[in-house]
């Protein structure tokens, strides 16, 4: 799912900008059921032969006290022709089952 997301999120900027920016970045705050759990943030450097993309997720709001999260997820590769070849991907999970005070 998250390699589908970042393929996705490069095809987006392909696809509809014929005139790259160096960075692309943003900034999410997540709810669930009117609750924030946590914060997300995603930046996409392009340019010529090369991308890369960082995301960073961490728990937050009222919920991260019970249960803490936090993970970065890091993508890197060329681009040829429109299309872009994975060099490396880097997962960093901290998510434990049960967090006690």
């Amino acid at each position: 799912m998250k390699l589908i997301l970042n393929s996705f999120f490069l095809l987006i900027f392909f696809t509809c900008s014929s005139a790259f920016a160096d960075i692309f970045s943003k900034k999410y705050i997540i709810y669930t059921s009117g609750i924030k759990i946590g914060n997300l943030s995603w930046v996409v450097k392009i340019n010529n032969n090369n991308y890369s993309n960082d995301i960073k997720l961490e728990s937050g709001g009222l919920l991260s006290t019970l249960y803490v999260f936090e993970g970065s997820y890091t993508s890197s590769g060329n681009i040829n022709k429109n299309i872009t070849y994975l060099k490396y991907l880097i997962m960093r999970q901290i998510s434990p089952l049960f967090y006690v005070l």
